[in-house]
């Protein structure tokens, strides 16, 4: 989750409902955006230092005591010939990324997709697959910021250019 703070300097006055159908229309945008270009990355391979995923056993050091291919990573490379995360069979992934439901206000966006096992966690474990899909990296919300940033702009301007337009 990322917060965005929006502050309004000047220009047209516009009406409050405008604003908000502006704004809605832009976290709609961004929770777009999100899905089609963020949610990928989050099954590949470099992932897992991306998003800071809590290590899975034979990965990264993890399980040294025990012969790698008995540790679940070296099982997954052995059946299913990868080691991307969060995917094992990669019936999650292809489910995931297929569709997705945005729903957006004037403060915030939701993106729902149907996430099959990817909502697990386990009660005693420290894996939360759930907030490992929904984790965000630093260049992430800098990109989002710049996507926010870039919707309203463009939005504001066509508003602005409405109100004139009615003006007159």
């Amino acid at each position: 989750m990322i917060g965005i703070h929006i502050r309004y300097k000047g220009g047209a006055e516009f009406k409050r409902s405008a604003i908000n159908k502006v704004l809605q229309q832009a976290y709609a945008e961004l929770g777009l955006h999100w899905f089609r270009q963020h949610l990928p990355k989050h099954f590949a391979n470099r992932a897992s230092s991306e998003y800071d995923y809590a290590p899975r056993q034979g990965e990264r050091g993890s399980g040294a005591n025990r012969k790698f291919s008995a540790t679940y990573t070296g099982s997954k490379l052995k059946r299913y010939g990868h080691t991307r995360p969060l995917e094992l069979t990669g019936a999650s992934r292809r489910q995931a990324t297929a569709t997705a439901v945005v729903r957006s206000t004037s403060k915030s966006v939701r993106v729902s997709f149907p996430a099959g096992n990817l909502s697990f966690s386990h009660p005693s474990g420290r894996i939360n697959m759930r907030r490992e899909v929904e984790a965000i990296s630093a260049a992430d919300r800098y990109e989002l910021g710049q996507i926010m940033d870039n919707a309203l702009e463009r939005k504001f301007k066509i508003l602005g250019s409405d109100a004139k337009k009615k003006v007159k």
